[in-house]
């Protein structure tokens, strides 16, 4: 009997601990995507933020301080948007450019980039579950729009979102002119690690994240989340002790 509660005392706690991990490596994994994603050396989001959707960067703006960098070759705006989509009260909406999208988008996997404002790609994750596919309409408030693809970039937060035409979302989020970060490329051979630091030097308004060690500058829930797999790692322990006493 005792042998049985040693064992069940274990495997309480590292069943636990596994699947805690588990949900905290895939926080870093989609970090790590977001930052490196698309040719991405890094991402700038607004300064003094408590978290990363609430970033609010002006897009012309920012755009032009970012090019004014000797080693920056690209800086493209993406927008954020949370909504009710069709039945699921929670969906993340991807603003980015038509002419950004054939460059930064992952794997097209049925169908094609959109043409018009009036066209929309699905991640993998979100066809699935608004169970829509290519050629079907969908809904976002009140206005229809047709799905002309279906992508695979390999991250759950980015599979899971529908990709739109970044003014078009920005009418419907009210943000006009407004982005939520900028994925930036730089000149090969260029020290990645330095041009990050010069942006936070001349814009202090930015922050520039190269590593996904450095995403705590805009976000603390990963942080956050490691702190609770410790948490519940030593609670898992004593629990599977006293089951085992």
């Amino acid at each position: 009997m005792r042998t049985s509660l040693t064992a069940l005392g274990v495997a309480i706690g590292v069943v636990t601990i596994v699947a805690f991990s588990a949900l905290v490596q895939g926080w870093w994994d989609a970090a790590d995507f977001t930052i490196h994603s698309n040719d991405a050396d890094m991402i700038v989001f607004q300064a003094s933020v408590a978290a990363d959707f609430l970033s609010v960067l002006d897009e012309n703006e920012t755009h032009d301080k970012l090019m004014a960098l000797p080693d920056v070759t690209a800086a493209v705006g993406v927008l954020w948007h949370v909504l009710p989509i069709e039945g699921l009260p929670f969906c993340l909406a991807t603003g980015m450019r038509l002419e950004d999208m054939h460059s930064r988008l992952g794997s097209i996997v049925r169908g094609r980039y959109p043409k018009t404002s009036d066209e929309v790609i699905l991640g993998s994750l979100a066809r699935r579950a608004l169970s829509k596919d290519v050629g079907d309409t969908l809904t976002l408030q009140g206005e229809p729009y047709e799905i002309v693809g279906v992508c695979h970039m390999g991250s759950v937060f980015a599979d899971g979102a529908v990709i739109i035409d970044l003014p078009r979302l920005q009418r419907i989020a009210g943000r006009e002119g407004r982005v939520t970060m900028f994925q930036v490329q730089v000149k090969p051979g260029s020290d990645v690690a330095s041009v990050a630091d010069r942006i936070e030097t001349e814009y202090p308004d930015l922050v520039a994240i190269a590593d996904v060690s450095e995403y705590n500058k805009v976000d603390r829930g990963l942080d956050i989340m490691q702190g609770l797999v410790w948490a519940v790692s030593v609670l898992s322990l004593v629990i599977g002790s006293i089951i085992i006493a």
